[in-house]
């Protein structure tokens, strides 16, 4: 038997160009995840190779519980801090999102049947601490802010003065 739980990301890769001035397009990337919960072995019927994968799916949770700390004792105290986005594949998956080039929204889900109450407590406690985080979107440094497009072609406008 194998555990069908496992958690999945994506990243297709968005590009927006105008059909007036291709030049002027903007891209970026769009990260998709959706996240396995926690295993309780002992509920389930178990054998080595779902084992191994539930401890997998808990160290992988863990390890982005311990970067959602990190960033939310960050913000309480305004200064930078370390960050252990190199401790999962799927932390450092969603480094560039941690650190204030993306837009983040969270959704979680929660399953209310009596004997799943612990996950969906820990799930509500997650999703409280994920909340009281404040990241600081900055401008991507790629030319695809309207401020950086204008100073690109005040730019090229100086450049093509000077050559005449």
């Amino acid at each position: 038997m194998m555990c069908h739980r496992v958690h999945i990301a994506c990243s297709p890769f968005i590009s927006e160009v105008t059909l007036s001035d291709p030049e002027t397009g903007s891209t970026t990337f769009l990260n998709l995840v959706d996240l396995a919960g926690s295993e309780k072995i002992y509920k389930f019927e178990t054998n080595a190779n779902t084992i191994h994968e539930s401890k997998n799916i808990n160290q992988s949770l863990l390890n982005l519980e311990k970067v959602m700390i990190a960033l939310e004792e960050q913000t309480k105290r305004k200064d930078p801090a370390y960050i252990p986005f190199r401790d999962s594949a799927l932390t450092l998956f969603l480094k560039n999102c941690f650190q204030g080039s993306a837009r983040i929204s969270l959704i979680f889900t929660l399953n209310f049947s009596a004997q799943h109450t612990d996950q969906s407590v820990s799930t509500l406690r997650f999703a409280l601490r994920c909340r009281k985080i404040k990241i600081q979107v900055s401008e991507a440094p790629n030319g695809n802010s309207s401020q950086n497009r204008s100073t690109t072609a005040a730019l090229n406008n100086k450049i093509d003065f000077l050559n005449k």
